[in-house]
């Protein structure tokens, strides 16, 4: 994604990223939805507190973008704020799996800040993030902790349905909140068919006690976790010990 300069893109919640521009403020989000033949934005995506005034089509290199126009509210009547401002969102389908969402605002009405978006929209570059092998590395835990029957040294992972369980994991997994306190067990290194690379720690217990998750934790930003939801847990122990 091409931005403006100065500006970044906040990748920390894996389901949502956030545009901020050089004050570091949010003027944005990108995210990402199943494709749907007859994607209804109202229903699905319209926030509350607004009401649409125009939609149109517009060319992209990503293909066809369906870009909406708001009048949102510029606040709750309990904040005391009057007025509106204009919000944009662009609807994308990608190849019919999937569906990319992008809003932006500057809370104003300016006709730059519309053209500021239609900027970006057409600095889009699809990455494909289709993983096409992981490789899981034994590490501290299953080595030099209290339990070192580690199931192995290194492991490699390209059967598309393995892959697909790793990936529920990654989308599945719920943000931890508080400080993250933890020992790694495996690092898990993902390949994704782009070329791209990303490094992450995968805590999976050998038990079958009930009740028992995962940890996920990108090694980009190692003190935020994500759980494992239990049953996408069971279904990695199963496939590593």
């Amino acid at each position: 994604m091409d931005l403006p300069a100065n500006w970044g893109l906040d990748t920390s919640d894996p389901k949502v990223y956030v545009i901020k521009d050089e004050q570091g403020e949010a003027r944005g989000e990108v995210s990402a939805s199943e494709f749907v033949e007859n994607f209804d934005f109202k229903k699905m995506v319209m926030p509350n507190h607004s009401s649409l005034t125009s939609e149109e089509e517009l060319d992209i290199p990503m293909g066809t973008s369906r870009l909406f126009t708001l009048d949102a509210d510029n606040g709750s009547a309990a904040s005391g704020l009057t007025g509106t401002h204009d919000t944009y969102y662009a609807v994308i389908p990608h190849k019919e799996e999937i569906i990319y969402i992008l809003n932006f605002s500057n809370n104003d009405k300016a006709a730059e800040t519309k053209q500021e978006f239609i900027g970006i929209l057409t600095g889009l570059r699809i990455k494909d993030t289709r993983i096409k092998s992981i490789r899981l590395e034994c590490a501290d835990l299953c080595k030099e902790g209290t339990d070192k029957s580690g199931p192995f040294t290194e492991k490699n992972y390209t059967d598309e349905d393995e892959l697909e369980v790793f990936a529920n994991a990654l989308n599945k997994a719920v943000k931890m909140n508080g400080e993250l306190n933890y020992v790694t067990y495996f690092l898990m290194h993902i390949s994704y068919l782009d070329g791209t690379q990303k490094k992450y720690v995968l805590n999976i217990s050998n038990s079958e006690q009930e009740g028992i998750t995962g940890l996920l934790v990108d090694t980009e930003d190692s003190g935020q976790g994500y759980e494992i939801p239990e049953r996408i847990h069971n279904e990695l122990r199963a496939m590593i010990f």
